[in-house]
């Protein structure tokens, strides 16, 4: 539905690897045990394994087969509002290699009042975030500079928002350092590919209309994938999470949405918490839940929303709803305006999205909604539903306001 892209779009770098070189590391925070686990792959013999503090040597090691563990008995953890990062170091006789962790626990809890919440350092948060699927007027796929990230992420930041949902798109790894060091949190989507044709009325209009429930286990030929497309999705799977382990901010992942691709998803998740322990896993978002995964995850655009507590087991995850559109002329590609609920006026535009937090989410906090993600950051091509536009040279909604909502929405939570 957008402008079509292939190729190189990421950033790109030539590496000269020691003799005695590092090729990849791997770190595990063990918040419950007060250490982390580091792993380096290479073709040294010895590593020094050292832990920094604001400059501060904390701790230093040697490992022989590039497995250690280091302590730390009076450790600061990481959080939204205090995104405290440690500084590790491994090096050999001619390399070193220079990293940085967060001490965090991700998990899924009861509260006081029986209701599953998810939960940062062993405490419930309520989620409130933003879909995020990472395109530029001027980049497509690519950021035109940190500073552009750095802007957003600190807008996103000041409206109290406290996460963002990466949707089906691997960032730029500078994108989630800068989480990492900003305190917001991350769900992370697994691209989605593998049709062979679209069913817009079976993935699209029935569900939205509520008919969500279809198997995914090739009973059904409408989730139905080869072979070869299962073997490519599991590769590229298997990379990206990878590729994005070390990241402290990543709290979930994501590996099917709305059907899209979608097949095997309790095995999908298996194979996922496998491989990753310390996160938690969106088995299918929107629909065709299969009931496996962490969240029992919604999408709703068009009904009014009424939590019930008949999956006591599973976060509760409005994992997309809004969408409400206004075009900004001057800031947009598009010629006519898209959306789910369209507006011709800012302050009406304002005051909806405020009604619709009041309406939608507030009162069902208490009732076992425990998150939401609005639709979204910035409008995309003919997508006018941002809260930016496209260029994100104008933020459509007042921040003040909706920083004012998100911290009603976080104490509504019962420690």
């Amino acid at each position: 539905m957008y402008t079509p892209s292939s190729g190189i779009w990421g950033s790109v770098w030539l590496e000269d690897i020691a003799p005695h070189g590092i090729h990849d590391l791997k770190i595990t925070p063990d918040y419950d045990n007060a250490c982390v686990y580091v792993n380096a792959a290479g073709s040294f013999e010895q590593a020094v394994v050292t832990v920094s503090c604001d400059g501060h040597v904390i701790h230093s090691g040697i490992t022989n087969d590039g497995h250690y563990t280091v302590p730390l008995p009076d450790f600061h953890p990481w959080s939204c509002d205090d995104p405290f990062l440690y500084d590790l170091y491994v090096s050999t006789d001619d390399d070193v290699v220079k990293s940085y962790f967060g001490m965090r626990q991700f998990s899924a809890a009861f509260d006081a009042n029986g209701i599953m919440r998810f939960c940062l350092n062993h405490k419930p948060l309520f989620l409130s975030g933003l879909l995020d699927q990472g395109y530029s007027a001027d980049g497509l796929m690519t950021y035109p500079s940190e500073e552009a990230m750095v802007y957003e992420l600190q807008t996103i930041k000041d409206m109290g928002f406290n996460m963002l949902r990466k949707h089906v798109k691997v960032e730029n790894r500078r994108w989630y350092s800068l989480c990492d060091h900003m305190g917001i949190l991350v769900m992370q989507d697994m691209p989605s590919g593998g049709f062979t044709e679209y069913d817009q009325k079976t993935l699209g209009v029935l569900p939205s209309l509520g008919f969500k429930h279809i198997k995914d286990d090739g009973s059904n030929p409408k989730l139905v994938r080869s072979e070869e497309s299962k073997l490519a999705y599991y590769e590229e799977l298997d990379a990206m999470l990878e590729e994005l382990y070390n990241v402290t901010s990543i709290f979930a992942w994501v590996p099917f949405n709305e059907g899209w691709g979608q097949f095997s998803s309790e095995q999908t998740t298996r194979r996922i918490k496998q491989y990753d322990r310390t996160r938690l896993v969106d088995s299918a978002s929107g629909w065709f839940d299969q009931g496996c995964g962490d969240f029992n995850s919604i999408h709703d655009y068009f009904f009014p929303f009424h939590a019930n507590k008949k999956d006591k087991k599973r976060i509760l995850l409005l994992s997309e709803f809004g969408g409400y559109s206004y075009l900004e002329w001057g800031h947009t590609l598009c010629n006519q305006l898209y959306g789910y609920k369209k507006f011709k006026d800012k302050k009406v535009l304002d005051d909806a999205i405020n009604h619709l937090y009041e309406k939608m989410i507030l009162g069902n906090i208490r009732k076992g909604l425990s998150g939401c993600i609005y639709t979204q950051v910035s409008d995309v091509e003919d997508e006018c539903n941002g809260l930016f536009t496209y260029d994100r040279r104008v933020l459509k909604v007042d921040p003040r306001r909706v920083r004012k909502m998100n911290d009603r929405l976080y104490r509504r939570i019962v420690k």
